[in-house]
């Protein structure tokens, strides 16, 4: 880094340093001239209104130069520059072709395959859980076992006050459903309900099963013998 400073410095000072001594030695030059015209005032206009004509073409020249080469950069697309076989010697135009056709192909592996993203809570694209949010499916699950229970009977409707852990408790107090299913379920399902991390599609497949589970254990409340 400091060595490209230092040239950087080294090319400014000495294009200054060939600057000033090209001036100087146009400044002798003319100052010479004049000592040996300003005698004769005919001579010294002309003179005067050649260098001040040869000034304004050199500055007509520049500026021309400077306002094509701005309006050729303008002209420029900003995120592809086209080059054509005609812009460069052909050796040149096969070597920029061959290194663009090798970006792209890098470009092209680089990129992540649908079956290899990251799913971020969402199935895979492709797949049958493809517009499933497995986070979402999961907490909607206890709305399916509050909805068995009620079908069992009206009683077992929960009133909103009611937390999802104390219903559940309920339920199990009133052998409606397993008590190590249950337990294991509700302890999951506050986890996802009141957790941040999204759920991976394994962890979605193991957690629908302990639904499953627990769904298939409902059953009628026991009757006091």
């Amino acid at each position: 880094m400091f060595d490209k400073i230092y040239k950087t410095i080294f090319a400014v000072s000495t294009r200054l340093v060939s600057f000033l001594i090209a001036i100087g030695l146009l400044g002798l030059c003319g100052l010479d001239i004049f000592l040996r015209i300003y005698k004769n005032k005919y001579v010294l206009i002309g003179a005067g209104s050649s260098v001040c004509l040869l000034g304004v073409g050199a500055l007509l020249i520049i500026s021309s130069r400077k306002l094509s080469i701005r309006s050729a950069l303008q002209d420029t697309p900003k995120l592809y520059v086209p080059i054509n076989p005609s812009d460069v010697p052909k050796r040149v135009y096969r070597l920029i072709q061959a290194d663009l056709s090798k970006v792209a192909n890098i470009s092209l592996e680089a990129k992540p395959r649908p079956e290899d993203a990251l799913d971020l809570g969402w199935g895979k694209i492709g797949s049958q859980l493809e517009t499933i949010h497995y986070k979402t499916a999961a907490i909607q699950t206890f709305e399916l076992l509050e909805k068995a229970a009620t079908e069992i009977s009206p009683f077992y409707r929960r009133d909103p006050s009611v937390s999802a852990r104390r219903y559940i408790e309920m339920l199990i107090a009133e052998t409606v459903l397993r008590k190590d299913v249950a337990h294991y379920y509700i302890d999951r399902y506050e986890q996802l309900r009141f957790g941040p991390r999204q759920m991976s599609e394994a962890e979605y497949k193991e957690f629908m099963k302990v639904f499953a589970l627990l769904f298939r254990s409902l059953r009628y409340p026991e009757l006091p013998g």
